[in-house]
């Protein structure tokens, strides 16, 4: 794993190439709907900005000794995939409102400052304790990863709608990899009542930070981590970008089946389930 301040080159190359493709739109493309559910590509660019000036305040916070405390917070789990995203989006179209037609400059003066900020962090400053909802107390050293992530899964959110071959960067893949187990079990998993048995889908993948692994999912709880020795019920192979779009809910198992972007060994009512699981967010 790269460390955080290769990962923030990479979080400011992601952000370079978004506010250069933004800065290439014309004006109506501004209103088009993105691949985000009721968002609008304006909508997307005002949540990045939203989330850019989120981070700068909680790792300020955490760099002046005063981070946020689990006292008050909920507490860190899953989170429901309906409430989140209906969160999101109510945040992003308030923020997106109020800046009218200053959207884009938002987005670039609140994206500059973070990475500003990321890139002046220190080895220590990354170990600094930070509580996250999702993920309870962590150090700072997710940020990086979390923004790459939101950078390359948005940006291809905008692109896709917008010409016909849209792809996430070879170089964000790796963060988006890493981030997955936590974003999994936290955020895109939909739990229901415990199974009677476990159902494990075993990954395979090829390309950019392309690793093997096994979901296993238990009905009430779900988990990721290295591939075992057990048998898998379900065995997923395809590369790294198409397993993204999945896990995030941008891409049907059986369009990327059809698309032939996807193979699938093993019981086939199983695989489609899969997205009953993880629904995307």
């Amino acid at each position: 794993m790269d460390s955080p301040d290769e990962r923030v080159k990479i979080a400011i190359a992601e952000s370079e190439r978004l506010k250069e493709y933004l800065g290439s739109l014309p004006p109506e493309a501004w209103n088009r709907p993105s691949a985000c559910d009721r968002w609008e590509v304006r909508d997307v660019v005002a949540h990045l900005a939203w989330v850019a000036q989120w981070k700068i305040e909680r790792i300020q916070q955490s760099l002046q000794g005063n981070p946020p405390t689990p006292e008050g917070q909920p507490a860190p789990g899953p989170v429901s995939a309906a409430s989140f995203a209906e969160g999101n989006a109510q945040q992003a179209i308030s923020r997106r409102e109020r800046q009218g037609e200053q959207v884009f400059s938002d987005f670039i003066e609140t994206n500059d400052q973070l990475n500003q900020l990321m890139a002046t962090l220190s080895p220590q400053d990354w170990d600094r304790p930070h509580y996250y909802v999702s993920l309870g107390t962590e150090p700072l050293r997710f940020h990086p990863d979390l923004r790459i992530s939101e950078l390359a899964m948005h940006g291809w959110d905008i692109r896709s709608k917008l010409e016909p071959e849209a792809h996430l960067s070879d170089e964000s893949l790796p963060a988006l990899m890493d981030m997955l187990p936590s974003q999994l079990e936290r955020f895109i998993f939909r739990p229901s009542p415990r199974l009677p048995a476990p159902i494990r889908y075993r990954i395979e993948l090829t390309g950019a930070g392309a690793r093997s692994g096994d979901i296993v999912v238990e009905g009430d709880k779900a988990g990721m981590g290295p591939a075992g020795t057990e048998k898998a019920d379900v065995t997923f192979q395809c590369d790294t970008e198409t397993f993204n779009l999945i896990v995030y809910g941008r891409l049907t198992v059986d369009a990327a089946i059809g698309a032939e972007r996807l193979t699938i060994q093993g019981d086939k009512r199983l695989a489609r389930e899969f997205q009953r699981w993880f629904p995307g967010m």
